[in-house]
Formats: structure tokens, C-alpha cells, sequence
């Protein structure tokens, strides 16, 4: 799955861009350049705080456009490199 798709999901749960982009640590007009597809490349942390969020609102069906949740603020390993959602995965530790 693409950030494009990950962030249209959200938005179909009630979860502005806004509230996407602080929970993942972007502004709101990077959020909107990718649900548009016209940014497909972001750093590795934020990429990794919108999989948890999507897993987070979207399976738990806890979405409300007030909703800030909770995202832990650090990565799984010191790699903070671009992240690419076409390749799913960081662009320097993937094999």
C-alpha cells in the first residue's frame, strides 16, 4: 500500500491532514502532496508514524477528526534516511 492510499483511507475515516501531519511530524500541505501523489518519497520516522497511525484508526474504527493519537516517537533503528512507499521500506537498510 501507497502513502497516497494510506492517507485516503484516513481521510474516509474522518481524519483531516491536518491531524495526519501533526501525528506524523509533517505539515499539512505535505500530506496533501501526498494523498495527491505528488510526493511519494518521505523520511523513514514519518513513514513509520503513518503505518502506526493507519494500523492504529483504521483497525481499531476509532477515527474522529478530533483524534490525536499517541505515536511513539522513535524508530526501530538509527537509519532516518528517505523512505520510499513504492519500495516499503527505507531506501538504505532495505536488501
Amino acid at each position: 500500500m501507497d502513502w497516497k492510499s494510506l492517507i485516503a483511507d484516513l481521510a474516509k475515516a474522518g481524519v483531516s491532514q491536518k491531524t495526519i501531519g501533526h501525528a506524523i511530524g509533517l505539515s499539512q500541505p505535505v500530506v496533501s502532496d501526498l494523498a495527491r501523489g505528488r510526493t511519494t518519497r518521505i523520511e523513514w520516522l514519518a513513514g513509520e508514524k503513518l503505518r502506526q497511525l493507519y494500523e492504529t484508526t483504521i483497525s481499531e474504527g476509532k477515527a474522529a477528526k478530533t483524534d490525536m493519537p499517541s505515536i511513539p516517537t522513535g524508530p526501530d533503528h538509527e537509519c532516518r534516511s528517505a523512505f520510499d512507499s513504492s519500495a516499503e521500506g527505507c531506501l538504505r537498510c532495505r536488501p
